[in-house]
């Protein structure tokens, strides 16, 4: 079954870092060859962050359909329903898993999944039902954070690992976007390519928010996987680092794509 481990993410957050990732997201956008008419799916939808745009791409006689399991998520998405462009029709999102897609085979002519993988433990299966539901020749594009290349300024890299390996362990598929490219052949797509999008902030308020830094944090504490003592010393360096004007975290987006046979 899917599972988040981190429990619900406020719609404002996925906001907030998909401004961050707006490049990434155009990009995704192109890869899937969206023409005028297209049938697009957006697999783990958040709060239409990309739908909209979707549909304006798909135009008028297009069909942009997205899919979640989180119902405050779906709300979200269905206060900012209509497209982005007045041009296009509006999207529709639908309650559903990534493991049970509600459509026939073939049924679209594209499907982009971002950052979803890594809270379901069955990739292979999603990727599979992804594939399922794209028609033979259609783009799949599956993006996902390698969270093992957080990096972060601090004088403290013992604990930065310590936190950086807890929050790989702690999500349901933690090391999922080093393995898209197995996923989509083992699907019985043909890999077209696998991309590294390194994202970075020189803000320390923006980092924390994009790896959830609290919840991480709170939770590594309960489980005695790090320190009071450790936590205290990594953020004391941290806010060290951005008083100075010198703070900088990083991480990479894998995003891996190909054609659905």
């Amino acid at each position: 079954m899917t599972k988040t481990t981190a429990g619900y993410v406020p719609p404002a957050y996925l906001q907030e870092l998909a401004r961050l990732v707006r490049p990434l997201k155009e990009r995704s956008h192109e890869l899937m060859s969206i023409r005028p008419g297209s049938r697009l799916l957006d697999v783990g939808c958040g709060p239409a962050t990309d739908t909209r745009a979707l549909a304006a791409l798909a135009g008028r006689d297009g069909r942009v359909v997205g899919v979640d399991q989180d119902l405050h998520m779906l709300r979200a998405a269905g206060n900012r329903a209509g497209p982005a462009d007045a041009r296009a029709a509006a999207p529709a999102h639908l309650c559903a898993t990534a493991l049970r897609l509600p459509f026939q085979n073939g049924s679209f002519d594209a499907v982009r999944c971002e950052r979803l993988l890594q809270h379901v433990s069955d990739a292979g299966s999603a990727v599979r039902e992804m594939s399922r539901v794209t028609r033979p020749g259609g783009r799949i594009v599956l993006i996902d954070t390698d969270h093992t290349t957080f990096s972060i300024s601090c004088d403290c890299p013992d604990v930065e690992w310590i936190l950086r390996n807890w929050q790989c362990s702690r999500l349901a598929n933690g090391y999922v976007a080093r393995r898209l490219a197995y996923h989509l052949g083992q699907a019985g797509v043909q890999v077209l390519d696998t991309q590294v999008t390194p994202l970075h902030t020189g803000s320390l308020d923006i980092c924390r928010t994009m790896i959830e830094a609290d919840l991480v944090e709170s939770e590594a504490l309960a489980r005695g996987v790090v320190t009071g003592a450790q936590l205290e010393r990594y953020r004391e360096s941290c806010r060290r680092f951005a008083d100075n004007g010198v703070f900088f975290a990083s991480i990479n987006v894998i995003t891996c794509y190909g054609v659905a046979s």
